[in-house]
């Protein structure tokens, strides 16, 4: 059983059966209510969340981590879903949301190892993830360097069965990267750096801030269109993803360029004629 140690503890003692599960995400969602406590009273029938995040920051915990709650339709297993106060109208996360936010995103990465260190993308929904992946609906054309734009046609996951649900609005969409910044802590420093790929070895790594994409091997890295993506991922299921600040992408791509140079100088010293 796994419980935040800074939240308040309410356990709803929603379900009579096992759902044990191993999370892959942490994902956002929005509560549409004012309320300081989402779920007042247990046990507790019907949709509810792992967490809620109300306005002045305050965390409260209805079931352990290692429990599927049952927020996120066919997305629940796997999911620690997080509710958040928005004062029953479209608004963005207060300060305190985010600090909080941060904070149990680090936690959650700290306890459950198999939620990497990363902000979802179409192609892998782990990490640090939010309602409208796995929602249908007309959220204006599809731009892969515009999350507000991704959803279920990108994803193929079915996270509600409500069209057009705006979850979590846009505004908070827009404020992942700094829940992501805060959970790494307060220096951009504090991320670990990403080391180039070997041999045959392939890796996506997308720049937070503007979501370019890029495909990382031993001796190259280049900026990829969301076609070439699509296409990798299909030929590649299973290629690692990372999310990285511009810093840890521009020392990535100086690596595998020195890594490039070592290669050629070794093979110009074999004689090989490049």
């Amino acid at each position: 059983m796994a419980w935040y140690p800074g939240a308040i503890h309410w356990p709803l003692n929603a379900e009579t059966s096992d759902r044990s599960h191993t999370p892959v995400r942490m994902t956002l969602h929005t509560a549409v209510s004012g309320a300081q406590n989402l779920y007042k009273y247990g046990p507790y029938k019907g949709t509810y969340s792992t967490f809620y995040v109300n306005g002045v920051g305050e965390v409260y915990q209805y079931a352990s981590t290692s429990q599927a709650t049952r927020a996120s339709g066919a997305g629940n297993f796997g999911d620690i879903s997080v509710e958040t106060w928005d004062g029953a109208s479209e608004r963005a996360l207060t300060s305190s949301q985010v600090t909080s936010l941060g904070q149990l995103l680090a936690w959650i990465w700290d306890t459950h190892p198999s939620v990497p260190r990363r902000i979802a993308t179409p192609g892998d929904l782990r990490g640090l993830a939010w309602h409208r992946l796995g929602c249908a609906g007309d959220f204006g054309r599809f731009d892969p360097t515009d999350r507000k734009t991704w959803c279920r046609a990108q994803t193929g996951a079915r996270w509600s069965t409500a069209y057009g649900k705006n979850c979590p609005y846009d505004a908070k969409i827009d404020q992942l990267d700094d829940i992501y910044h805060a959970a790494l802590g307060d220096s951009r420093d504090d991320q670990e750096p990403i080391k180039p790929p070997l041999g045959e070895e392939m890796i996506i790594v997308w720049r937070v801030g503007d979501n370019v994409a890029y495909l990382v091997t031993g001796c190259s890295m280049r900026r990829i269109s969301w076609e070439e993506y699509q296409a990798i991922k299909i030929a590649n299921p299973d290629i690692p993803e990372h999310s990285a600040y511009p810093e840890t992408v521009q020392t990535l791509m100086e690596a595998v360029h020195a890594q490039a140079k070592s290669l050629l100088d070794d093979l110009r010293a074999l004689g090989a004629s490049i």
